[in-house]
């Protein structure tokens, strides 16, 4: 039952998916901060949906002539930026969640407010994903309230990017 050629390809994408995590950490971002591309020397054809997944990039392109392994586009647009503001968000939830004590299949309501332009914009974009991705039954923009939240916190997406969310059920 053992599949020596599985074996190599996942040698293969352990040793793509190490080289790539280093070269995050080397330029210091996060893996929850999508990227473009990622460029391979030697062509790879099988796995490459795990690749993208474990460094999360949208695209491998190949170049046998570049002179390193593998090139991570680090280059961010607007758009990969507000993507991982709202994966950042998620992961924030998901441990206000955790916190509260929901239970996984429990639907809850939030609320979120920031005086950052660009962070609202990007989470009013993709509020329908975060929305769903976490199991919100509404998740308002407002100010505080006043109303009782069974968690709230005031945290940073990024560097000087502050956004105050409250979850209850």
């Amino acid at each position: 039952l053992i599949n020596k050629k599985l074996e190599e390809e996942m040698d293969k994408v352990r040793n793509i998916v190490t080289a790539g995590l280093a070269l995050r950490k080397e330029k210091q971002i996060k893996v929850r901060q999508p990227l473009a591309k990622i460029t391979l020397r030697q062509r790879q054809d099988e796995l490459l949906d795990l690749i993208k997944e474990e460094l999360n990039v949208k695209e491998i392109v190949f170049d046998e002539k570049q002179k390193e392994d593998l090139v991570l586009d680090t280059e961010l647009t607007q758009a990969l930026i507000y993507e991982g503001y709202a994966r950042e968000l998620m992961r924030a939830i998901q441990d206000m969640r955790k916190e509260a004590k929901y239970r996984l299949d429990e639907k809850v309501f939030a609320q979120w407010h920031s005086d950052d332009l660009g962070v609202s914009e990007a989470i009013r974009h993709w509020s329908d994903e975060i929305k769903n991705e976490v199991l919100l039954s509404e998740f308002r923009n407002g100010l505080d309230d006043k109303k009782t939240y069974d968690v709230e916190k005031e945290f940073e997406l990024s560097p000087q990017k502050k956004i105050w969310i409250g979850v209850r059920r």
